[in-house]
């Protein structure tokens, strides 16, 4: 599903608050991240979860932000 809205979501980073696999960009609040290329599920672009449960799987740290996602969604 591709949606053009805005959703928001839970992300786990890691202690440091980097984003991880590759892009070290600090993660704090008020940060804007955009995504260069196309969105691959799983592969390319940045991960959220409707809930923090479902973050959890994906969960790369310990450290839990609630973020909103926008633009091409999958």
């Amino acid at each position: 599903m591709i949606a053009e809205e805005s959703v928001l979501a839970w992300h786990w980073c890691q202690h440091d608050r980097l984003l991880g696999f590759d892009d070290d960009r600090s993660v704090y609040a008020g940060g804007v991240y955009e995504v260069d290329g196309p969105i691959v599920l799983c592969k390319h672009g940045l991960h959220g979860c409707r809930t923090a449960l479902q973050a959890l799987y994906y969960a790369s740290g310990d450290v839990i932000c609630r973020v909103r996602l926008s633009g091409v969604i999958r």
